[in-house]
C-alpha cells in the first residue's frame, strides 16, 4: 500500500494562514500620546546624579507631569494629575525643539555637540572615507606616539 503524498503547507489549497501580525503586540512601550510637536522628548534615570533628572533640569530640561490633555505613555501605569510622567524608573522629560536642536548641534555650553564631532571626523579622514593623518601627524593633538627601539627596563631599588 502507497502511503499519501505529503503536501506542503504553502502549496496546500485548503490551508489559510491567519495575516502576519507583528510580535511586540504592534506598539513601542515609549510611544507618546499627545506629545507636543515643539517640543523634544527624552526619559531620563532618576538615580544618577550626573546624568540624571537634576543635571537635565539644570540644563533646561523639564519634567512632563501627567496632565488632562497633556503627554503621556501610550501604554503605562495610571498616576495622578501632577506625578511626573515614568517608565522603568526612567523619568520623561522635554525641552524645546530648537533648544534641544541647538544642544545637539553645539553641545551644552557650546562644547561636545555634532559640530565639534563633524570637524574631528573630518580632521581625521580623507574626502574618501580612509584615514587622512598619520599617527605621527596627529600625535601632538590626538594621540602621543614615542620612537623606541627598545623598552624601557625598570630596576627596583
Amino acid at each position: 500500500m502507497a502511503s499519501p503524498k505529503a503536501v506542503s503547507p504553502s502549496k496546500d489549497p485548503s490551508r489559510v494562514d491567519p495575516p502576519a501580525q507583528r510580535t511586540d503586540l504592534g506598539f513601542d512601550q515609549t510611544s507618546l500620546v499627545k506629545a507636543d510637536p515643539n517640543k523634544r522628548y527624552k526619559f531620563v534615570s532618576d538615580t544618577m546624579a550626573e546624568s540624571g533628572v537634576e543635571a537635565h533640569e539644570a540644563d533646561g530640561w523639564e519634567v512632563e507631569r501627567y496632565e488632562d490633555g497633556g503627554v503621556k505613555l501610550l501604554r503605562g501605569k495610571t498616576a495622578r494629575p501632577g506625578e511626573p510622567v515614568t517608565l522603568y524608573g526612567q523619568v520623561l522629560m522635554s525641552i524645546s525643539k530648537a533648544e534641544g536642536e541647538r544642544i545637539e548641534r553645539e553641545g551644552y555650553l557650546g562644547g561636545l555637540g555634532q559640530n565639534y564631532l563633524d570637524r574631528v571626523r573630518d580632521a581625521m579622514t580623507t574626502r574618501n572615507g580612509g584615514v587622512g593623518q598619520t599617527a605621527a601627524q596627529m600625535s601632538n593633538r590626538y594621540v602621543r606616539v614615542t620612537n623606541e627601539t627598545e623598552p624601557e627596563r625598570y630596576v627596583s631599588g
